[in-house]
């Protein structure tokens, strides 16, 4: 009998959008996915089949469910086990293989394609799709080796990393076999491999429409996108190649896909806009909040680690309805981290509050915001140790935003 599907704790969520390093199957046979609906309340299934009209799955009891699709926001793989920290993820994280950042948060692993391209375009050879052609205007960045998150951030020009250490500015008309800069008065050419990356001036824009994340790292808007009873997915990028049909893989190779990516932002990519002490913190400086890689996360939902007592507070994008997601005390501070974390609006108004301790580590948020709210505020308040690993990460903390 198929059935409607009935919405589980909001802990499942965070489960799903961790940034692990390698996705874990679930034990014991239980489902491998979690949907989420257009409330962000999440389920577990497993999924039988999805078509452009309906979603055929299976819940946590083995019973046959069936949805709308046009009810589903976003379907998700969970990942268990121990999570690295923000602050621990370069450290842990493998050397990343040459990418292209697109302004929108597309992300293509691969190297620059051999044959040239159009003018004010990049041609990018993706391992398994072969080249794609990418307009210059929206690309972030190209690192041919790894780029921190800071190299990474745009400036007033287009910036050319080289690898002695060197920095070359312009606009950067070109890449493949030489790298093109064209400055005020002359232009220059430099050997690709004498670069580590290029950062390009262009803007960031929000996502939207549908969006895939794979297990090779590549995150791709897509046209189309279904699963059949076999378990393979198949998709339309949206920066496919003329003439080409759709791309396939194992649906088990997919990590997330997000049907309509503009209602769904994740805090890590939204800027803190005033850090402070504690009301009952002593300290004399507060460190800043620690955010992960939202590249490196499903949804761009990286993890933000708060390293101490701390007030921080952020400009939410108007119509933010719902926040979701964990916070706990990391593995490392269980001994004498004692504190609480507060969600709070600006005024004050105290949404969420819970204590941390290493005896309950964790807790899950899924909150209805105010109308209206524009800006959000946590506090992390020491307990009775002092600020002794009193250090908070915010495990995959999202907004829905209403259209």
């Amino acid at each position: 009998m198929e059935q409607a599907v009935n919405s589980a704790p909001i802990s499942l969520l965070t489960l799903t959008l961790s940034a692990g390093l390698a996705a874990a199957q679930p034990a014991g046979g239980s489902p491998s996915r979690v949907l989420l609906d257009l409330d962000f309340r999440a389920t577990p299934i497993e999924v039988v089949s999805l078509s452009g009209s309906e979603l055929r799955a299976r819940d946590a009891e083995g019973r046959a469910v069936t949805l709308p699709r046009a009810h589903v926001l976003a379907i998700l793989a969970r990942q268990e086990g121990v999570r690295e920290t923000p602050s621990q993820e370069d450290r842990v994280a493998p050397t990343a293989q040459p990418r292209v950042r697109l302004v929108d948060g597309q992300v293509f692993p691969g190297a620059p394609a051999s044959e040239p391209a159009a003018p004010d375009s990049l041609r990018w050879e993706v391992p398994g799709w072969g080249p794609i052609t990418i307009p210059l205007d929206r690309v972030a960045s190209v690192s041919l080796s790894q780029l921190s998150a800071a190299e990474r951030k745009p400036g007033a020009a287009d910036r050319v990393l080289l690898t002695n250490g060197d920095t070359a500015e312009g606009f950067v008309a070109g890449i493949g076999g030489v790298i093109r800069i064209e400055g005020a008065r002359d232009a220059t050419t430099l050997p690709t491999d004498r670069a580590r990356g290029v950062v390009f001036s262009n803007p960031d824009v929000p996502p939207a429409g549908t969006m895939i994340w794979l297990v090779s790292d590549v995150v791709a808007a897509v046209d189309t996108l279904t699963v059949d009873a076999a378990g393979v997915c198949s998709f339309v990028p949206v920066l496919g190649e003329k003439g080409t049909g759709p791309r396939t893989a194992p649906f088990a190779s997919v990590r997330a896909v997000v049907f309509d990516s503009a209602r769904v932002r994740a805090l890590a990519t939204v800027p803190w806009v005033n850090i402070g002490a504690a009301p009952g913190s002593t300290r004399r400086w507060t460190p800043p909040p620690v955010s992960g890689d939202p590249a490196r996360a499903a949804l761009f939902a990286a993890d933000i680690e708060l390293p101490g007592p701390m007030t921080v507070e952020w400009d939410i994008p108007q119509g933010a309805r719902v926040l979701a997601g964990d916070a706990e005390l990391p593995q490392a501070c269980r001994v004498w981290g004692d504190c609480t974390l507060s969600i709070r609006a600006g005024d004050g108004t105290v949404l969420w509050e819970q204590r941390l301790t290493g005896e309950k580590p964790e807790g899950s948020f899924r909150l209805d915001l105010p109308q209206g709210l524009s800006r959000l505020k946590m506090i992390v308040d020491p307990g009775a140790s002092g600020a002794v690993q009193d250090r908070v990460v915010l495990r995959a903390p999202v907004l829905l935003v209403d259209p």
